[in-house]
């Protein structure tokens, strides 16, 4: 086969999935040749498609060494959450000063409930739908400087945020939220739509991250001891 028989694209798409996935663990290496020769492509595709994934924050290059699977810390994802509640706050305000409609973020929705009755659960398609929903509520601002900081930020590759695995239960509390989101728009009430995002991200998510760090540093003191 010839290298146009995959593209950058597709190639990377598929690694992406399989570090999103868990079947590239952290700290693995990812060998360029032995990815040539399963997708019957040059070296260079492979290496272009690495380049995307460390833009991500999945992959670390490093020189005379090899490309190693990123592991996020629960801290950076604490720091990035922290960010992201601020930003999709600010987002939300301008969403309703502006008069919009959040017709995007409805067909967003209906993607995600049927993505929670199919079987089997597709975690993945579950999490790039539940990113795209965010996401599209930042570009609905009309703030190119926020949506071009909230991209910066690289939340689309978050596995401790939208790919980490949710209880039954978890998912439909996440549903409920994200209707409440789309009611607070179309209420026209920017100071309770600030005060929903920053309980539906900061007050939840964040205090779970803090006691799975907190549970961390008690596990590591322990070993030592």
């Amino acid at each position: 086969m010839s290298d146009a028989t995959i593209s950058v694209e597709q190639l990377y798409t598929e690694l992406r999935q399989r570090i999103l996935s868990g079947e590239y663990p952290c700290g693995m290496k990812l060998s360029e040749n032995k990815l040539a020769k399963e997708f019957y492509v040059s070296r260079m595709p492979v290496r272009e498609s690495f380049k995307h994934l460390e833009q991500d924050g999945l992959l670390t290059i490093l020189p005379k060494s090899g490309s190693y699977v990123r592991s996020q810390s629960l801290s950076e994802a604490k720091e990035g959450l922290e960010v992201r509640t601020f930003l999709e706050a600010l987002a939300i305000r301008l969403v309703i000063e502006r008069g919009e409609e959040p017709v995007v973020l409805e067909e967003c929705l209906t993607l995600m409930a049927g993505l929670l009755e199919a079987e089997p659960f597709d975690a993945l398609a579950f999490g790039e739908m539940h990113f795209r929903f965010h996401r599209s509520l930042v570009q609905l601002a009309g703030n190119d400087l926020l949506t071009e900081t909230y991209d910066k930020m690289r939340f689309r590759s978050s596995r401790q945020v939208f790919f980490s695995p949710m209880t039954p239960s978890e998912q439909k509390i996440t549903h409920r939220e994200h209707e409440k989101i789309i009611t607070l728009i179309r209420e026209k009430n920017p100071v309770k739509a600030e005060q929903f995002i920053i309980t539906h991200l900061w007050k939840r998510k964040r205090k779970n991250l803090i006691n799975l760090i907190e549970k961390q540093k008690n596990e590591a003191g322990s070993f030592r001891e």
